[in-house]
């Protein structure tokens, strides 16, 4: 899952399939630019610090994650669709995901729907693992609440 969108301070919310599930991290990258488009960002070493909490009844399909506003002018809350061969199908998996996170906090899907349209922003946000498109549907954290649990509002951490 490259994207530049996975910094210091963002929180990712897996899904969990499996009973006893395990995870694994690999793959630092110094920088990367939007798209990933050629052969390799700058890849690194890195120490990692992280805290891994299981958050029970979260009915996700991709990964959301939160972009914290000390990497960013704002904070956001991203979802993505990670296609298997069609960016198009990768960029309606981003948006529909982020029309679930919207529509779980009471707002009917068509209003969430046109809410991303006016006010989220879609990226690639990888091509180069063909057929492993990642796209991100970003909407700022102001406008999301506190739909995530601890990452949503101006106070993310």
């Amino acid at each position: 899952m490259d994207n530049r969108l996975n910094c210091t301070g963002s929180k990712v919310y897996l899904p969990v399939f499996r009973p006893g599930a395990l995870l694994s991290l690999g793959d630092p990258h110094a920088a990367q630019g939007d798209g990933e488009v050629c052969g390799t960002a700058i890849e690194t070493s890195a120490r990692v610090r992280l805290r891994v909490s299981v958050v029970k009844g979260m009915a996700i399909s991709s990964p959301p994650l939160t972009v914290s506003p000390q990497r960013r002018q704002e904070a956001y809350v991203c979802t993505t669709g990670i296609g298997g061969g069609d960016l198009h199908r990768a960029a309606q998996d981003a948006v529909l995901s982020m029309i679930g996170l919207i529509s779980s906090s009471g707002i009917p899907g068509p209003e969430a729907y046109m809410l991303c349209s006016v006010a989220g922003n879609l990226r690639v946000s990888e091509i180069v693992d063909e057929p492993n498109y990642v796209v991100s549907m970003c909407m700022p954290s102001g406008i999301m609440g506190s739909i995530l649990p601890g990452g949503g509002g101006e106070g993310a951490d």
